[in-house]
């Protein structure tokens, strides 16, 4: 009888010294999540406006550390089309735009109010913020009539 006694022992000996080991032990930090490409942006806003929630949201727990329920909310409250565009589409907008309201953007941007500009721009073309914000972000001088 004594002996299983002192197995019992020796067991829990061995239980509480892991334990006491592995507290011990530096925890390793999880490096902060780099920044996501545009494109894999992109991507998941194309599974989100195909109507493809659930691959939407592993593409974004493979992209970022972020529990399964952290991504659900974020692709929850995400709206389609606020990805920014590719380069080759970003400029097509601009096209809409009457020449005194690209000149007027001009103007603005010289003048050093981007937020004016954005305001005209979505007047103009019907854009929502942040689609109209990326379209000033990337405005470059215009060629004049």
């Amino acid at each position: 009888m004594e002996a299983w006694m002192w197995v019992v022992g020796l067991i829990v000996l061995f239980v509480v010294a892991g334990w006491a080991l592995k507290s011990m032990r530096p925890s390793v930090p999880t490096p902060p999540p780099g920044p996501v490409s545009a494109g894999s942006l992109s991507e998941i806003d194309a599974l989100l406006a195909s109507g493809n929630k659930i691959a939407a949201i592993k593409r974004l727990r493979e992209l970022s550390p972020m529990s399964l329920q952290e991504a659900k909310d974020r692709i929850d409250s995400w709206e389609t089309g606020t990805v920014a565009p590719p380069a080759a589409t970003a400029a097509a907008p601009t096209a809409e735009l009457a020449p005194e309201a690209a000149a007027e953007i001009d103007r603005l941007l010289a003048a050093g109010q981007p937020i004016s500009a954005i305001k005209l721009y979505r007047e103009r073309t019907g854009v929502g913020l942040a689609e109209a914000k990326r379209a000033i972000d990337g405005w470059g001088p215009r060629p004049s009539p």
